[in-house]
């Protein structure tokens, strides 16, 4: 997507010069529309927006402020131009549509009752059916969908553990218009069922077959509802009305299966269906649709996960038009901003300062400020600002309503006889305590069921020396005979952000965070785990940011939970639930204010990370226990089966590799099947060992599976390991996980004799009688600890430190062991930070996004390394060139696919990894031991890529054709690497970090990599 420049010169709003652009992308449709701020209402009062011409010539155009939602949006006909400005008008009336515009309206046929009206299509609203969409037509077609109807309903189980369903058709709601112009109108419903409320926008654009739902459910308790389906369009089974269906998942449509055939779900951010002229699609973060050919109906529903907390906001999109190819649909749900708004020539999002009410109590430093509530309202947090630059305001809470704390009480030591408290609960006493740079709330007397006044919680905030941070902790007395402390969330601050505006840095994916755009969509996030990785997330408006990081070097299982857009760090307490129990975080969050980008967030982080246990050895060039063999593996390749068959593929990819050292990742070297029967592992395939020799003899760096975590529930053996085994809060019932194998596996608990001996034993013998030069341990670093409630294990009961203690500990002996048998290399699942001292390298496998941001690298370069960029052989060479090369600029080793790169047909894609595989191996200094300094900026003129990539879930990405990072030997040499991913020239002027002013024009042959020492 192209974006086009306007760099213009009007000025004059108000006291002071401003200059406000307006930039369009060029693919963007008629009407478009960028959140501006609260304040915009007075300033569109006597400013007017233009579209500036090729020839400079100023034209007015329509436009509407939309100030019905959360956050005010401005709405304008674009219509194909991408310059845009605002003057000052002297007055007069809002410009409109001319006669060429796209059209819009709703006709009222009584109280209640609506069609909504545009050309891609109609629909009626009803009060009578829930307020819910039904009878489409397409007015381009002149069909019309009398079948379909919208199955929203809530579902949870009752007490016999049936499933009860409540549907929001059959309840009655209320329809009202919000805004009705020719541009843009909103349509708001309400109604309630089973006690939940439930709010729908229905935002409808002229000339848009997208429509944006922003729909809100609030309950007064936490009833745990299973699923709640929100836009689920359904048709009748005996009645298909489309007959194919297609998603972002997949690259052709698929026809609707005949009657009586097996019926079968398919999802994506989008799914469809089409009857080869008209369309039905929605969208979210994960979509589901049910080819009805033999059971229940046909249907698509945006959303429909469960639910438990007290609100739950969902924000999706519906597609209503002509039939699309999946190209076609992925532009039209593109999630990328179509407008950038510049103000004097610097990219802006509305933001705002802290609003502080008089009676707040406010701790303040030099970059941060932070208010609070008053006693009689809990003290509650009211929001945080980044005072760094201009005034920005982080939490948006409603004074009275302000949540900062939540404790989950166990009754008697049972989870399910629970009970909540939070900083409004009734108590005998709040106060506020003044501290030199700290203030110090207390909430003593807090009384729960059945007793009084036996918990007491105390909250200190303390600014840092530098004073753009603060550091939160909590502490918990209990005095109860029968209550004890299972889980807190502190700090909770609402709002954190509103939805669509600013950015999420959340510690997920492969590479430590993603940087969400326009964030609407909470989640919860669990750490430590392959998923969360490192414990920090961060929020950026512009330029101003703010990062919540958990300073617990005892890597503790915890969750970021950004549910509603709320920031909630939930903790899994020790001795959770036990009576008398009041173990609160042991650790302080530290929340720093920062400018300049997720760089700044990164940095911060590493200067604490690189002083925590997990990183005490050392950086990796001074560490004496680290097996520096895996620093000269140049690709690996993913192998399994016999060994005949992993020696024939490791003898066509020695010829296909030439120079570059080769490791092999050996599955299914045992005669049990795969997730079947562990950990008994032997006897292992006939001729294993000599295979191994004849791949180590060809200098190959052979690394057989075996999976550190799990043992077969169904195997005989069990019962002698049951002791061992990771128990449920009852003390007894051991846990059990299903994957495709179907078998009964329980997660094993590190801290037992029992299973650390047996993981010892099966290292011992595959490196002292098979001979291997390394192993793999899976699920170590990839899952979330196995809360464990064994009193005769001795560790706390539930959370705590224990669990990655526990494997530091278990590892001790193995790595011991693999030192003295000719440095064995040892390496993980996933890269989860706690375990960095432990491994020597990281599987890091999961399916890449576009929205990856290389935090752990910025963090963790130089003390570990990471290896695999698996891809599917259906990927074009565009897409192939375009991940590899951002993993190669990450750091990353490359390669652990099966043997399709080193077929004829995919030779380019092979050439290309290879010449980032010897680029790697020749600056070892860089990429392996030393510190990913940042990324330089992409040339504005870059051509773009736009692909897919197919690993499930397939995902579409758009990124620069040329990319470049910068990177610091420890000797503090610097080295600038760029790649061209394309199969073009490219010749672009960077700017490179050398000291000179002026940019400098390079030349990028196609699918290339080039390294240029820097000063």
């Amino acid at each position: 997507m192209k974006i086009i420049s306007a760099v213009l010169a009007f000025v004059a709003i108000g006291a002071a010069a401003e200059e406000w652009t307006f930039e369009v992308a060029t693919n963007a449709p008629r009407v478009v529309s960028c959140a501006v701020g609260h304040d915009w209402a007075a300033r569109m009062e006597t400013d007017a927006l233009v579209a500036i011409g090729p020839d400079g010539a100023a034209t007015e155009v329509p436009w509407v402020l939309d100030t019905t939602g959360e956050q005010p949006e401005l709405v304008f006909l674009a219509e194909g131009r991408t310059r845009f400005t605002l003057i000052t008008r002297a007055g007069g009336s809002i410009a409109r549509p001319t006669e060429s515009a796209p059209t819009l309206a709703i006709d009222t046929e009584a109280e209640g009752e609506m069609t909504v009206r545009n050309e891609s299509f109609t629909l009626h609203h009803s009060a009578k059916r829930g307020g819910l969409p039904e009878h489409v037509t397409f007015p381009l077609s002149g069909q019309r969908d009398d079948d379909i109807f919208f199955l929203d309903r809530l579902v949870r189980r009752n007490a016999e553990g049936r499933l009860d369903q409540f549907i929001l058709r059959n309840a009655p709601a209320t329809v009202r218009i919000a805004l009705n112009t020719p541009l843009r109108a909103v349509i708001e419903t309400s109604s309630a069922v089973q006690g939940v409320r439930i709010s729908s926008r229905y935002i409808y654009t002229a000339g848009s077959p997208v429509t944006r739902v922003e729909t809100w459910y609030g309950q007064d308790s936490e009833t745990d509802w299973s699923e709640v389906h929100t836009l689920h369009a359904s048709w009748p089974q005996a009645r298909p009305r489309y007959t194919r269906y297609l998603s972002s998942n997949g690259n052709a449509p698929e026809p609707i299966q005949k009657p009586g055939e097996q019926s079968r779900g398919f999802g994506g951010s989008w799914v469809a269906y089409s009857d080869g002229t008209n369309a039905i699609a929605m969208a979210a973060e994960h979509a589901t649709g049910w080819d009805a050919s033999n059971e229940f109906v046909y249907y698509i529903v945006a959303a429909r996960n469960g639910w438990k907390s007290r609100t739950l906001p969902r924000s999706l999109r519906m597609y209503l038009g002509p039939s699309l190819d999946h190209t076609g649909f992925n532009r039209q749900f593109d999630a990328t901003s179509t407008v950038t708004v510049r103000r004097n020539g610097r990219p802006w999002v509305p933001t705002e300062p802290l609003v502080v009410p008089p009676d707040a109590t406010v701790l303040e430093g030099r970059g941060i400020r932070i208010a609070f509530d008053t006693a009689e309202n809990g003290f509650g947090c009211l929001g945080i600002e980044n005072r760094l630059h201009e005034p920005v305001a982080f939490g948006h809470a409603e004074p009275g309503r302000a949540n900062l704390w939540r404790l989950t009480l166990w009754r008697d030591g049972c989870a399910t006889n629970t009970l909540t408290l939070d900083n409004h609960s009734p108590c005998a006493d709040r106060t506020v305590e003044h501290l030199p740079g700290a203030l110090r709330f207390a909430w003593r007397g807090l009384s729960p069921d059945g007793e009084r006044g036996t918990f007491d919680v105390f909250a200190t905030v303390t600014l840092t020396s530098d004073g753009d941070a603060a550091e939160w902790r909590l502490a918990v007395t209990n005095r109860s005979s029968h209550w004890g402390l299972a889980q807190t969330q502190f700090p909770v601050i609402d709002r954190v952000v509103r939805p669509g505006v600013a950015s999420a840095l959340l510690p997920i994916g492969n590479w430590g965070a993603r940087l969400m755009p326009n964030y609407a969509d909470g989640q919860r996030m669990g750490y430590p785990s392959g998923s969360v990785p490192v414990q920090t997330i961060s929020f950026l408006l512009g330029d101003a940011g703010v990062q919540f990081t958990t300073l617990d070097g005892g890597a503790q299982e915890k969750a970021f939970d950004t549910t509603c857009l709320d920031l909630a760090i939930d903790y899994r307490c020790p001795d959770a639930g036990r009576v008398g129990a009041a173990n609160a975080p042991d650790f302080a969050v530290e929340t720093a204010t920062f400018t300049g980008g997720w760089w700044r967030a990164a940095k911060r982080y590493r200067s604490w990370a690189t002083k925590q246990v997990w990183t005490a050895k050392g950086p990796l060039v001074t560490r004496t226990d680290f097996n520096s063999r895996i620093v000269d593996v140049g690709f690996w390749m993913n192998a399994g089966d016999t060994p005949e068959q992993v020696t024939n593929v490791t003898a066509e990819a020695l010829a296909a590799l030439g120079d570059i050292p080769l490791g092999v990742h050996w599955y299914c070297w045992h005669q049990i099947p795969f997730d079947h029967t562990y950990p008994e592992y032997f006897p292992e395939r006939s001729g294993m060992a000599e295979a191994v020799a004849w791949m180590k003899d060809k200098g190959v760096l052979v690394m057989p599976y075996i999976n550190a975590r799990l043992w077969d529930s169904d195997i005989p053996s069990f019962t002698n390991a049951l002791q061992a085994a990771c128990k449920k809060p009852d003390g007894k019932t051991h846990y059990v996980e299903l994957y495709a194998s179907k078998r009964r596996l329980s997660p094993m608990c590190p801290t037992t004799p029992l299973w650390r001996t047996r993981v010892y034993n099966i290292c011992s013998e595959l490196m002292d009688r098979i001979g291997v030069n390394a192993i793999y341990l899976d699920q170590v670093a990839a899952a979330l600890p196995a809360a464990c409630h064994d009193a005769s294990h001795g560790h706390p009961l539930g959370g705590g430190r224990y669990w990655t203690d526990a494997y530091r500990e278990l590892m001790a002996p193995i790595r011991a062991h693999a030192a003295r048998n000719g440095n064995v290399v040892l390496t993980t699942e996933c890269d989860a930070e706690p375990y960095i001292d432990s491994f020597d390298a990281f599987l890091a496998w999961f399916v890449r996004s576009p929205y990856d941001v290389p935090f752990l690298p910025a963090v963790y370069s130089g003390y570990t390394v990471y290896f695999s960029s698996p891809q599917d052989a259906r990927d074009s060479l565009d897409a192939y060139c375009a991940m590899q090369g951002r993993d190669f600029l990450w750091g990353c080793q490359l390669g652990w696919n099966a043997a399709w790169p080193f077929n004829a047909s995919h030779k380019e894609h092979l050439a290309f990894t290879l010449r980032l595989c010897r680029e790697r191996l020749a600056h070892k200094d860089f990429f392996v031991f030393g510190e990913l300094l940042g990324e330089l900026s992409t040339p504005p003129d870059t051509p773009m890529v736009e692909n897919m990539w197919n690993r499930e879930p397939a995902c579409r990405f758009k990124m620069p054709a040329a990319m470049g990072t910068v990177w610091r030997a420890r000797d503090g040499r610097r080295l600038a690497c760029l790649v061209n991913v394309s199969g073009t020239e490219l010749r672009l002027n960077w700017q490179l970090p050398d000291g000179a002013t002026n940019e400098r024009q390079l030349t990028l042959p196609p699918r290339s990599v080039t390294s240029i020492p820097l000063p």
